[in-house]
């Protein structure tokens, strides 16, 4: 996850994208590389895909704070209050 983390902080968004999609495509319920995405998506505009993602992660850990504070933050650019 760190790696991962670190490619987002230093904006690598191409980088980081390949490798939490590599991480999803052999485990698809990891709620780290699903917000992770989400935050990609959310950096690119790309409102709906972001939604998707941090509400995948909260489906295999709903109390996930940041995918949490993320989805507020999303739902409030969708103006879906």
């Amino acid at each position: 996850y760190l790696p991962l983390a670190l490619l987002v902080q230093h904006q690598r968004p191409e980088q980081a994208m390949e490798k939490v999609n590599a991480v999803l495509a052999t485990d698809s319920t990891h709620y780290l590389a699903c917000h992770l995405r989400g935050v990609l998506h959310y950096r690119q505009s790309e409102w709906k895909k972001a939604l998707q993602d941090f509400d995948r992660a909260l489906k295999s850990q709903p109390n996930h704070l940041p995918s949490l504070f993320d989805r507020a933050a999303t739902k409030a650019r969708l103006q879906d209050y």
